[in-house]
């Protein structure tokens, strides 16, 4: 009985260690923006793009402290995914399919085309000139963007699950199918992906991350799952790690992990040793649909009070 009880103690004291580095002072608010209820975020150089219930709102994010509307891309009945590569903006526009516009001057946006013969997408990424679209129906849908104000469905893919968050790095696509797992699809032929792997460490994958070699996984079911994608044909899972409530979103860089949680707010983890990750900081109020970081600046989009920008400086 004193073995067991000992051994409890124990466990419970590692438990209370990876929790009691937590520094949330550490974690600084920068700046803000308030304009309601925002989803999906994008951030590209001094602009980030934020989806909302009007459609997308770009923001000049060049002084941190004081992010200022630049313009917007309205769509009939909001957004979700938004993606952006060479002054084009691709919005999964609610239930009016895909929405393409030229934002190279965001004070002055133009539609360039849509597509609009489906009305369940959830994200978007793109490949040179291809659109890969993830659909609340379980399909992932492809279409041709050469010409960016005809854009061409060219087919669409049998997920198992319904889509949720993807990702994009060389020539592999990760795709988030809720109750199957993480589906790795070859797209060395962009308009031809081939199906090559089912990652089912998560069945309930929501937000992904392909960065810098690795692969992360925020899931509805409260864990985080990181992969090495070095060999991009043999993923290795490195950890996974529980901390409750729903990772609406996922973004890491260097030995630093972000994870936007709907319920538990802004998380900071140390994953410099992914396999022992270490809770550092947390803005818990600020319960997130997404969040991006780029080794400096920790851009979320909470339900309230919106855009928010963080610095994580430990003492």
């Amino acid at each position: 009985m004193l073995i067991v009880r000992q051994t409890l103690l124990l466990v419970v004291a590692l438990f209370s260690a990876a929790w009691a580095t937590s520094d949330t002072d550490a974690l600084r608010l920068v700046g803000q923006n308030k304009m309601g209820v925002t989803y999906d975020l994008y951030v590209s150089g001094d602009y980030a793009y934020a989806s909302n219930n009007d459609g997308v709102t770009i923001l000049d994010i060049t002084d941190r402290t004081a992010p200022r509307k630049a313009g917007r891309i309205r769509t009939e009945k909001g957004a979700f995914g938004v993606f952006v590569e060479d002054g084009i903006a691709y919005v999964v526009a609610v239930r009016k399919g895909l929405v393409i516009a030229d934002v190279s001057d965001p004070a002055k946006t133009k539609l360039l085309g849509k597509y609009d013969a489906f009305d369940d997408g959830s994200d978007v990424v793109m490949k040179k000139s291809t659109a890969y679209v993830s659909r609340g129906e379980g399909l992932l849908s492809v279409l041709d963007i050469t010409d960016p104000t005809a854009p061409k469905l060219v087919k669409s893919i049998e997920l198992g699950g319904r889509g949720r968050g993807m990702a994009v790095l060389d020539d592999r696509l990760y795709v988030a199918a809720f109750g199957i797992g993480v589906m790795m699809f070859d797209i060395s032929d962009p308009l031809a992906p081939k199906k090559n792997k089912v990652l089912v460490d998560t069945r309930r994958p929501w937000s992904l991350e392909a960065r810098d070699g690795r692969l992360y996984v925020g899931s509805h079911s409260g864990s985080c799952v990181i992969y090495d994608i070095a060999d991009l044909d043999s993923p290795a899972r490195l950890s996974t790690f529980n901390f409750g409530g729903e990772a609406y979103g996922i973004s890491g860089k260097g030995s630093l992990l972000m994870v936007g949680d709907l319920q538990r707010g802004l998380l900071v983890w140390d994953v410099s040793d992914p396999r022992s990750p270490k809770k550092l900081a947390a803005a818990e109020e600020y319960g997130c649909h997404s969040v991006y970081y780029d080794g400096k600046h920790i851009y979320i989009t909470p339900e309230k009070p919106s855009f928010s920008v963080f610095e994580y400086a430990p003492l």
